[in-house]
């Protein structure tokens, strides 16, 4: 029995291992993937990006991806490759759409190559994007071209290496989506909102929890060198963001990006009812039976 036990302390200190190692080579490819976005709230002319249409940009995104059931890590690695391609690239406002929904696909590529990779001609259809499979086609090897083929580390990688040390099953992936919808959230550290969601997550927890976590956390903060008034304006900055999602509208109709319409083809297609007979056979007075009093 005692040397199961020690097969099993051993198991999950490798493991313990594995994951700092992990957070280490995140930690040293973290800067090359780094965005710098400057988009401005207010349009100064009619081709310019402005920080809300991007934020609309990646609400589509969130939309597609629940269409097409893709997993948090393509929709985040996707919301990175757009920003860091707005970074590099001064977008016009008709590009916007395509840029994104280009950075979706090579996502899904990269992450799922052997399946679940939607084809770019239902992609040009369901994403409403305004263009063709080929116009497709051409963002997405630009945007290679422009930030290379290497997969980014994005906040979902750090979020999973932090919880992977400090032997948690939360907190999940939605946090990091609203976040990425959020501009005011894109320049920072995916280290730092990574950490900064693990903190939210923890004062949620019982105190004898937060003070078992205290040491290792401490621990991790060091390792990614945060500087201390960054990770606060951070944090900071990630609450009011995830406040405000939770204090929306309660409307079924806020989280909708897309509206799909329809042909009267399509519409006759889907609508079962617009086969029946409209006009139905009168019925006479004789034939109904008297109900009894």
């Amino acid at each position: 029995m005692g040397h199961l036990l020690e097969q099993g302390e051993k198991m999950v200190l490798n493991n313990e291992e594995e994951a700092w190692l992990r957070l280490e080579t995140l930690i040293s490819q973290e800067p090359q993937f780094q965005p710098l976005l400057q988009l401005p709230s207010l349009a100064r002319d009619e081709n310019e990006v402005t920080s809300g249409m991007r934020d609309e940009t990646v609400q589509v995104l969130r939309c597609l991806k629940v269409c097409f059931d893709l997993p948090a890590e393509v929709l985040l690695l996707a919301t990175l490759s757009m920003d860091r391609f707005l970074t590099k690239m001064r977008a016009l406002r008709r590009h916007l759409a395509v840029i994104g929904v280009a950075a979706l696909h090579l996502a899904a590529e990269s992450l799922r190559p052997s399946s679940g990779c939607p084809e770019l001609s239902r992609l040009a259809i369901v994403s409403q994007c305004g263009c063709t499979a080929a116009d497709l086609a051409r963002m997405s090897g630009l945007m290679q071209l422009k930030l290379g083929s290497t997969i980014a580390a994005t906040a979902l990688d750090f979020l999973n290496a932090f919880r992977s040390i400090l032997g948690l099953t939360g907190p999940d992936s939605s946090g990091l989506e609203v976040l990425a919808a959020d501009s005011a959230c894109s320049n920072f550290r995916p280290c730092e909102l990574a950490l900064v969601l693990l903190f939210l997550y923890i004062d949620g927890c019982p105190e004898k929890v937060r003070d078992s976590l205290a040491k290792p956390i401490g621990e991790i903060y060091d390792v990614c060198k945060i500087n201390e008034n960054s990770f606060w304006y951070c944090y900071e900055v990630v609450s009011a963001s995830l406040k405000q999602y939770e204090e929306r509208p309660k409307s079924p109709h806020n989280k909708q990006r897309l509206v799909w319409r329809l042909s009267q083809r399509t519409f006759r297609t889907l609508r079962p009812t617009s086969r029946f007979d409209q006009e139905l056979e009168t019925i006479l007075e004789e034939n109904l039976k008297q109900l009894p009093d």
